[in-house]
Protein backbone atom coordinates (compact mmCIF):
# COMPACT_ATOMS: atom_id res chain seq x y z
CA UNK A 1 0.00 0.00 0.00
CA UNK A 2 1.50 3.45 -1.18
CA UNK A 3 0.71 6.75 0.72
CA UNK A 4 1.44 10.21 -0.13
CA UNK A 5 2.84 12.45 2.69
CA UNK A 6 2.33 16.16 2.55
CA UNK A 7 3.13 19.30 4.87
CA UNK A 8 3.00 22.99 5.07
CA UNK A 9 0.31 24.02 2.66
CA UNK A 10 0.11 27.58 3.40
CA UNK A 11 -3.16 28.25 1.41
CA UNK A 12 -1.16 28.05 -1.31
CA UNK A 13 -4.39 26.53 -3.71
CA UNK A 14 -2.12 26.92 -7.01
CA UNK A 15 0.74 24.80 -5.52
CA UNK A 16 -1.72 22.03 -3.97
CA UNK A 17 -3.50 21.63 -7.11
CA UNK A 18 -0.58 20.63 -8.68
CA UNK A 19 0.64 18.53 -6.23
CA UNK A 20 -2.95 16.71 -6.03
CA UNK A 21 -3.03 16.15 -9.80
CA UNK A 22 0.51 14.35 -9.64
CA UNK A 23 -0.89 13.03 -6.70
CA UNK A 24 -3.45 11.25 -9.22
CA UNK A 25 -1.36 9.55 -11.41
CA UNK A 26 0.34 7.30 -8.49
CA UNK A 27 -2.48 5.43 -7.79
CA UNK A 28 -2.51 6.64 -4.11
CA UNK A 29 -6.08 6.95 -1.99
CA UNK A 30 -4.63 7.79 1.35
CA UNK A 31 -2.74 11.80 2.00
CA UNK A 32 -1.48 12.42 5.36
CA UNK A 33 -0.46 16.07 5.85
CA UNK A 34 1.51 17.09 8.56
CA UNK A 35 0.10 20.22 9.42
CA UNK A 36 0.42 24.13 8.61
CA UNK A 37 -2.86 24.13 5.97
CA UNK A 38 -3.82 27.53 6.93
CA UNK A 39 -7.83 27.64 6.35
CA UNK A 40 -10.77 25.54 5.86
CA UNK A 41 -10.93 25.75 2.28
CA UNK A 42 -7.76 24.36 2.02
CA UNK A 43 -8.75 21.16 3.93
CA UNK A 44 -11.77 21.28 2.31
CA UNK A 45 -9.81 20.84 -0.82
CA UNK A 46 -7.96 18.14 0.42
CA UNK A 47 -11.14 16.53 1.27
CA UNK A 48 -12.76 17.10 -1.80
CA UNK A 49 -10.51 14.87 -3.45
CA UNK A 50 -12.44 11.99 -1.98
CA UNK A 51 -9.21 10.67 -1.12
CA UNK A 52 -8.68 9.08 2.72
CA UNK A 53 -7.08 12.51 4.67
CA UNK A 54 -5.53 12.35 7.36
CA UNK A 55 -4.37 15.55 9.18
CA UNK A 56 -2.95 17.03 12.16
CA UNK A 57 -2.76 20.73 12.74
CA UNK A 58 0.72 22.93 12.56
CA UNK A 59 1.50 26.36 14.38
CA UNK A 60 0.37 28.11 11.68
CA UNK A 61 -3.09 27.08 11.55
CA UNK A 62 -5.51 31.06 10.78
CA UNK A 63 -8.33 28.74 11.38
CA UNK A 64 -7.49 25.94 13.73
CA UNK A 65 -11.15 24.94 14.90
CA UNK A 66 -12.87 25.34 11.61
CA UNK A 67 -10.11 22.94 9.89
CA UNK A 68 -10.31 20.73 13.27
CA UNK A 69 -14.27 20.24 12.82
CA UNK A 70 -14.34 20.19 8.70
CA UNK A 71 -13.91 16.36 9.43
CA UNK A 72 -17.85 16.36 10.62
CA UNK A 73 -18.70 17.37 7.07
CA UNK A 74 -16.41 14.80 5.08
CA UNK A 75 -16.60 11.19 5.78
CA UNK A 76 -12.91 10.92 4.28
CA UNK A 77 -11.22 13.27 6.50
CA UNK A 78 -9.82 12.68 9.76
CA UNK A 79 -8.20 15.75 11.94
CA UNK A 80 -6.50 15.46 15.04
CA UNK A 81 -5.00 18.35 17.03
CA UNK A 82 -1.17 17.92 18.11
CA UNK A 83 -0.99 14.38 16.99
CA UNK A 84 -2.05 11.76 15.09
CA UNK A 85 -1.69 8.29 15.39
CA UNK A 86 -3.23 5.22 12.83
CA UNK A 87 -2.87 2.06 11.58
CA UNK A 88 -2.51 1.35 7.29
CA UNK A 89 -1.76 -2.00 6.07
CA UNK A 90 -0.71 -3.30 9.32
CA UNK A 91 1.43 -0.40 10.44
CA UNK A 92 1.49 1.90 13.27
CA UNK A 93 2.24 5.54 11.88
CA UNK A 94 2.63 8.74 13.77
CA UNK A 95 2.13 12.03 12.63
CA UNK A 96 2.72 15.48 13.90
CA UNK A 97 4.18 19.06 12.73
CA UNK A 98 7.19 19.13 15.42
CA UNK A 99 10.36 18.14 14.43
CA UNK A 100 11.06 17.48 18.41
CA UNK A 101 7.81 15.34 18.98
CA UNK A 102 8.77 13.55 15.92
CA UNK A 103 12.05 12.23 16.95
CA UNK A 104 10.40 11.47 20.36
CA UNK A 105 7.79 9.29 18.71
CA UNK A 106 10.70 7.56 16.41
CA UNK A 107 12.92 6.76 19.45
CA UNK A 108 9.76 5.02 21.61
CA UNK A 109 10.01 2.79 19.04
CA UNK A 110 5.75 2.21 19.41
CA UNK A 111 5.57 3.54 15.45
CA UNK A 112 7.10 1.67 12.12
CA UNK A 113 6.79 5.49 10.55
CA UNK A 114 6.58 8.88 12.01
CA UNK A 115 6.07 11.80 9.52
CA UNK A 116 6.51 15.91 10.30
CA UNK A 117 6.37 18.89 9.12
CA UNK A 118 7.36 22.64 10.04
CA UNK A 119 10.94 22.86 8.49
CA UNK A 120 9.92 23.04 5.58
CA UNK A 121 12.72 20.57 4.54
CA UNK A 122 12.61 17.00 3.08
CA UNK A 123 14.52 14.48 5.30
CA UNK A 124 14.72 11.19 6.08
CA UNK A 125 16.29 8.64 8.54
CA UNK A 126 15.84 5.58 10.37
CA UNK A 127 15.36 5.53 13.81
CA UNK A 128 15.85 2.73 16.19
CA UNK A 129 15.37 3.02 19.40
CA UNK A 130 18.96 1.38 20.74
CA UNK A 131 20.52 4.50 18.89
CA UNK A 132 21.55 7.39 20.52
CA UNK A 133 19.49 10.63 20.06
CA UNK A 134 19.06 11.62 16.57
CA UNK A 135 20.32 15.71 17.78
CA UNK A 136 18.50 18.88 16.45
CA UNK A 137 21.79 20.00 14.76
CA UNK A 138 21.34 17.37 12.35
CA UNK A 139 17.80 18.47 11.49
CA UNK A 140 18.91 21.57 11.27
CA UNK A 141 22.23 21.01 9.02
CA UNK A 142 19.74 20.04 5.76
CA UNK A 143 17.74 23.45 6.29
CA UNK A 144 19.90 24.75 3.02
CA UNK A 145 18.49 25.96 0.11
CA UNK A 146 16.86 23.09 -1.84
CA UNK A 147 17.32 24.71 -5.44
CA UNK A 148 21.14 23.32 -5.01
CA UNK A 149 21.73 20.68 -7.49
CA UNK A 150 24.16 18.74 -4.83
CA UNK A 151 21.47 18.96 -2.19
CA UNK A 152 18.61 17.66 -4.35
CA UNK A 153 20.54 14.71 -5.34
CA UNK A 154 22.06 13.99 -1.80
CA UNK A 155 18.23 14.61 -0.76
CA UNK A 156 16.48 12.43 -3.48
CA UNK A 157 19.38 9.65 -2.99
CA UNK A 158 18.20 9.05 0.78
CA UNK A 159 14.49 8.99 -0.31
CA UNK A 160 15.17 6.10 -2.97
CA UNK A 161 16.01 3.16 -0.84
CA UNK A 162 16.27 3.75 2.92
CA UNK A 163 16.30 0.34 4.77
CA UNK A 164 13.41 -1.39 6.43
CA UNK A 165 11.43 -0.40 9.10
CA UNK A 166 11.70 -3.21 10.93
CA UNK A 167 15.44 -4.82 11.79
CA UNK A 168 16.41 -8.42 11.51
CA UNK A 169 18.36 -11.30 13.34
CA UNK A 170 21.65 -9.24 13.15
CA UNK A 171 20.23 -6.53 14.63
CA UNK A 172 18.63 -8.39 17.61
CA UNK A 173 15.30 -7.65 15.81
CA UNK A 174 15.57 -3.67 17.18
CA UNK A 175 12.40 -1.87 16.80
CA UNK A 176 13.03 0.66 13.91
CA UNK A 177 10.81 3.93 12.99
CA UNK A 178 11.47 5.33 9.89
CA UNK A 179 11.09 9.01 10.25
CA UNK A 180 10.52 11.56 7.34
CA UNK A 181 9.52 15.00 6.70
CA UNK A 182 8.38 15.30 2.85
CA UNK A 183 9.39 18.76 2.66
CA UNK A 184 6.80 21.73 1.98
CA UNK A 185 3.67 22.32 -0.37
CA UNK A 186 4.16 26.25 -0.31
CA UNK A 187 7.48 26.47 -2.09
CA UNK A 188 7.94 28.80 0.82
CA UNK A 189 12.35 28.28 0.21
CA UNK A 190 12.53 27.95 -2.99
CA UNK A 191 10.19 27.45 -6.44
CA UNK A 192 9.70 23.65 -5.60
CA UNK A 193 6.69 21.81 -4.12
CA UNK A 194 8.06 18.20 -2.91
CA UNK A 195 5.53 15.57 -0.68
CA UNK A 196 6.75 11.81 -0.57
CA UNK A 197 5.31 8.78 -1.52
CA UNK A 198 5.60 5.97 0.88
CA UNK A 199 4.77 1.77 0.26
CA UNK A 200 4.01 0.81 3.70
CA UNK A 201 4.95 -2.51 2.61
CA UNK A 202 8.45 -2.29 1.64
CA UNK A 203 9.37 0.66 3.22
CA UNK A 204 10.33 2.07 0.10
CA UNK A 205 9.95 6.21 -0.17
CA UNK A 206 9.75 8.67 -3.19
CA UNK A 207 10.22 12.39 -3.51
CA UNK A 208 8.51 14.17 -5.62
CA UNK A 209 9.40 17.56 -6.77
CA UNK A 210 7.33 19.73 -8.71
CA UNK A 211 8.17 22.88 -9.85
Amino acid sequence: MKIAVISDIHDRMDKLNKTLEEISKCKIDTIICCGDIATKKTVMRLAQTNLHVFSCLGNAEREPDEIFYAQNEYKNLTVFRDLGEIKLAGKTIGFTHYPQRAKDMAQSGAYDFVFYGHTHTPWIKMICHEQMRLSSQSIRHLEQDLESPHFQDRILNQFQSPPSTRSGDDDNNRQCSLLLNPGEIASHFGRQSTFAIVDLETGKTELKIIV
